[in-house]
């Protein structure tokens, strides 16, 4: 079995969870935690996406582990029928998905309960928390942070941890590899400029802005005033 193909950006940096006030990556909890079922949130464009793309990504081709990550937002008709579709399963009858999983021991990333059709999400809800009763392998959910008592799920839960400076600083060293102007310019405005407020750092703490922000340093005429429109938007 072959987990889906999907693009990585060269930029994201792992993201860390925190258990017990330790940071912890989503990869060494899937396969080190005591708990097989459990669950990652955060705020919106905080990453949780970009982290189990990343989980998936390195167990897969870096442990005999295998892992499926299955965007939820596109579910439709009920749980299995959307992880046998975008998994191309179209040979399998519906009953025969959980336990072909369970074969394999396959590791399920559900990403973005939040993000199904409202009129689906409470069925969506009520279908995996049977699948956290009855699957035997490793199953993780993610969703937003405001959700979590309304979904209510009896399973460890974890709550991302924003980038640090460290982090941004890497991000745009690899983002902009040549060693030219514009990355230093990035460099100096993250690290020492006036503008590395507590909103700016605030701001780049979340992996979706910092994607907009090395976007918008794209453009040639990019420049501090360039910098403050970026607030307005």
């Amino acid at each position: 079995l072959t987990s889906p193909v999907y693009n990585l950006e060269p930029w994201w940096q792992t993201l860390s969870f925190d258990k017990n006030g330790e940071p912890h990556t989503l990869q060494s909890l899937l396969i080190t935690s005591k708990a097989t079922k459990f669950a990652i949130i955060g705020k919106s464009g905080s990453g949780k996406t970009s982290a189990m793309k990343m989980a998936a990504y390195d167990l897969n081709h870096n442990t005999a582990h295998i892992c499926f990550w299955i965007p939820l937002r596109s579910y439709t008709i009920d749980l299995t029928t959307t992880m046998k579709r975008y998994l191309g399963w179209f040979d399998l009858s519906g009953d025969q998905v959980i336990p072909m999983l369970l074969e394999h021991e396959i590791i399920i990333l559900l990403d973005g309960l939040n993000e199904i059709p409202k009129n689906f999400r409470d069925q969506c809800a009520s279908e995996i928390d049977q699948l956290i009763l009855s699957y035997q392998g490793t199953l993780c959910i993610s969703f937003l942070i405001s959700d979590q008592k309304y979904y209510g799920f009896e399973i460890e839960t974890y709550e991302i941890l924003p980038l640090d400076k460290s982090s941004v600083v890497q991000a745009v060293n690899v983002y902009y590899h040549r060693d030219d102007g514009k990355k230093q310019f990035l460099l100096d405005l993250v690290e020492h400029s006036a503008y590395a407020t507590k909103e700016l750092s605030a701001l780049l703490q979340s992996p979706i802005y910092l994607g907009f922000f090395l976007e918008l340093a794209e453009s040639n005429n990019f420049a501090h005033k360039t910098f403050r429109d970026f607030y307005g938007e």
